[in-house]
């Protein structure tokens, strides 16, 4: 068993769920509305953690106002949490990696937490900075305290 798929089998373990590892070192988990993947990077030695953050059915992922959105989010990674903003198949992507050497379970979890927060954050920010009709209205669609406990996630 690879160094991932023990460290995966631990949070699964720690989480109280299910969590599968396929055959390309990788993994998902749900998160309110988002998908966080984890992705095991043999050359690099660590795990792409990342999530889709644009959500066609409210935004259109390429237009300028959401692309300009992106751009101030991402400036010295202040609205980004520290994570990165990319394209990926017409869809905006939050990425980060964590090191594998010396990481534990419950360290894993801590950082798939504030990267989840993070993601919610800049899909939220996303949404309402593209579109000017929500910038005054507050969000239906907020999280609350109970969608941001890490012991909330769900295995893909």
């Amino acid at each position: 068993m690879s160094l991932f798929a023990s460290i995966i089998k631990e949070l699964s373990e720690l989480m109280e769920l299910n969590i599968e590892v396929d055959a390309n070192d990788s993994c998902l988990l749900e998160f309110g509305s988002l998908i966080i993947t984890l992705q095991y990077r043999q050359a690099e030695d660590d795990i792409a953690i990342f999530s889709v953050v644009t959500d066609p059915e409210k935004i259109s992922t390429l237009s300028e106002s959401v692309l300009r959105a992106a751009l101030c989010l991402s400036y010295n990674g202040t609205g980004t949490g520290m994570n990165f903003i990319g394209l990926l198949n017409e869809n905006l992507v939050l990425t980060n990696y964590i090191p594998v050497e010396g990481i534990t379970a419950e360290e894993l979890l801590q950082r798939i937490y504030t990267f989840s927060q993070s993601a919610q954050n800049v899909h939220d920010s996303l949404i309402v900075m593209s579109n000017p009709n929500l910038k005054n209205k507050s969000s239906a669609n907020s999280v609350s305290e109970n969608d941001l406990d890490p012991m909330n996630f769900m295995s893909v």
